[in-house]
């Protein structure tokens, strides 16, 4: 028997360029549709003023402010957007988007049709924001991110952190890890590299970009050991201040081309309330192309990539020189490790496997979270 259709405003700060609603919802599209999910995507941001705020990091601050402004400005009539449109609706999915008061009291008739959806620590300032209008903004939005889960009769966040943030704000969680679509990454062995040297790979954003520092010399001394190159897809320029890097430009379609490209992944972070609500995506790509990692210890990473499933831990400087080597040096390990990787994304973090549960949960909003 078919099930009545939903209509479902997926509404986002950002457009599909952007790697928060692109993992979190659109990747999902076919299987909502499949199951009689019609949606309408709804985005306040362009994809150039999207693009600004992906690379806010690498703007002039006087730059960097301005943008600021103007997307904060944006929010309060996107807001109202939101509300004006929301009745031609049976559900409202609201990607990171900040309500003010006016706005939850707006909508308050509507709070068991609505589901907040995040991917990131609500209750701390990124390292990268804490300059003061930097720092401001966070707030602004950290707040607005709060009212929304209070509007929400349903948060899905991306794990466990997370869920305890919204459970302290009295709301109700589940937890849908931020997820792979394996068909855009197939696995490759990584016995033989595809260039003609083994390639070190990092892919992200200019803010997580800046975590690279903290591994530079680590990663001189095996750049003097090895003939490597060391590549970093969407770092918009190199953080580094003696290390030679590639620096390619991130776009859509080349993405598996470049993970494919990578014998080894880097996922370095500090062990920091706000890291500790990620999602170990690079892992997950890089995993699911069938490359291991080496990552930071943080009991986030761990508990998402586990301790014998294609990621290496390291702690220390010297740990990173270790397992680069071991794995630059032994491509019976590369692979291994790397299948490792891709099972643990094809049995915990697929498309396929967590788009039953995202279905369910927009169909039924109030019924069981798992």
């Amino acid at each position: 028997m078919n099930q009545p259709r939903v209509r479902v405003l997926l509404a986002s700060l950002h457009d599909a360029s952007s790697p928060g609603p692109r993992y979190r919802l659109l990747q999902f599209a076919p299987y909502l549709e499949a199951a009689g999910v019609q949606y309408t995507f709804l985005a306040m941001q362009s994809p150039a003023s999207t693009r600004r705020s992906v690379q806010s990091v690498l703007l002039p601050r006087a730059w960097r402010t301005l943008h600021n402004i103007v997307v904060w400005m944006q929010t309060l009539g996107f807001q109202l957007r939101i509300v004006f449109t929301s009745r031609h609706f049976d559900r409202i999915v609201l990607h990171r988007v900040p309500i003010s008061g006016w706005a939850r009291w707006l909508l308050r008739g509507r709070r068991r049709d609505i589901i907040t959806d995040f991917d990131d620590a609500l209750d701390v300032v990124p390292e990268d924001r804490r300059e003061f209008l930097g720092g401001l903004n966070r707030r602004l939005l950290r707040r607005g991110l709060e009212n929304a889960i209070r509007a929400s009769i349903l948060s899905i966040t991306s794990n466990a952190n997370n869920r305890d943030i919204v459970e302290r704000l009295h709301g109700r969680a589940a937890v849908i890890p931020t997820c792979i679509d394996l068909a855009r990454l197939p696995l490759r062995d990584r016995r033989a590299p595809v260039e003609s040297r083994l390639v070190i790979g990092w892919i992200g954003t200019p803010s997580t970009a800046l975590y690279l520092q903290s591994i530079e010399e680590a990663l001189l001394t095996i750049a003097r050991a090895h003939d490597v190159a060391i590549r970093l897809v969407g770092a918009g320029r190199s953080p580094f201040r003696t290390l030679p890097a590639e620096v390619h430009e991130w776009s859509f379609d080349r993405e598996p081309e470049e993970l494919r490209r990578f014998d080894v992944g880097l996922m370095p972070m500090p062990d920091t309330p706000w890291t500790r609500g990620k999602a170990a995506l690079k892992a997950l790509q890089y995993g699911a192309s069938g490359a291991p990692t080496v990552a930071s210890y943080t009991p986030t990473n761990v508990a998402m990539l586990g301790e014998n499933d294609g990621t290496l831990f390291a702690r220390t400087p010297e740990d990173w020189v270790r397992h680069l080597g071991q794995l630059l040096e032994d491509a019976a390990a590369r692979a291994d490790l790397g299948r490792r990787a891709r099972a643990r994304v094809e049995r915990f973090y697929s498309v396929e496997g967590n788009a039953p549960l995202l279905v369910r949960l927009i169909r039924d909003p109030q019924g069981p979270t798992s």
